[in-house]
């Protein structure tokens, strides 16, 4: 799975060090090394785009920890991996939009070959 943050500032790197690595983040068996949520992700994170969801239990968590500390995020894109068969999609996307959000406004967008 590939994440690609937009946050809206031009500081982001004195921000998120722990979670950037040139604007990308590879995320595999990843774990926060600590409970505190960084500014960032409070206050500047405003898009997630999630490529090559396969729905497995730390991208889930991953998932759900953004979206309970993104207190101003707009939209989550996800993009599910290609080998997923529909019924996966489906059940991760029931369980993804049933994680409480920090942003009322935060909107969930699927990658075209599911319907929500």
């Amino acid at each position: 799975m590939y994440i690609s943050l937009y946050i809206h500032t031009n500081i982001i790197e004195s921000l998120c060090p722990l979670f950037l690595l040139g604007g990308t983040i590879t995320f595999k068996n990843m774990e926060p090394k600590s409970t505190t949520v960084p500014k960032c992700f409070k206050s500047h994170l405003n898009f997630i785009h999630i490529e090559g969801y396969q729905g497995f239990e730390d991208e889930l968590a991953f998932a759900e920890y953004v979206l309970r500390n993104g207190l101003v995020l707009h939209t989550m894109l996800v993009f599910f991996d290609t080998s997923m068969d529909l019924t996966n999609k489906n059940c991760s996307i029931k369980i993804l939009t049933d994680i409480p959000r920090g942003s009322v406004t935060c909107q969930f967008k699927f990658d075209s070959a599911v319907s929500p």
